[in-house]
């Protein structure tokens, strides 16, 4: 994208379920099982985390929950 317009034209249904499909196969398999998945430890920032306490409060102060 540039200036609001799209720069290269859009890929077919086709095209992009193949792209989807060619990542997937590049995923180890212990990300894409079923049976005792994979345990994804996730944590943010102190700077995200200080902003989502702000949303928190602002959210809580305008519909006072």
């Amino acid at each position: 994208m540039e200036n609001g317009l799209r720069l290269k034209n859009p890929k077919s249904l086709s095209e992009i379920a193949q792209f989807s499909h060619n990542r997937l196969d590049k995923l180890p398999v212990e990300y894409k099982r079923f049976d005792n998945p994979h345990i994804y430890k996730v944590g943010i920032s102190n700077k995200l985390q200080t902003e989502r306490d702000i949303l928190i409060d602002n959210f809580k102060f305008k519909f006072k929950i």
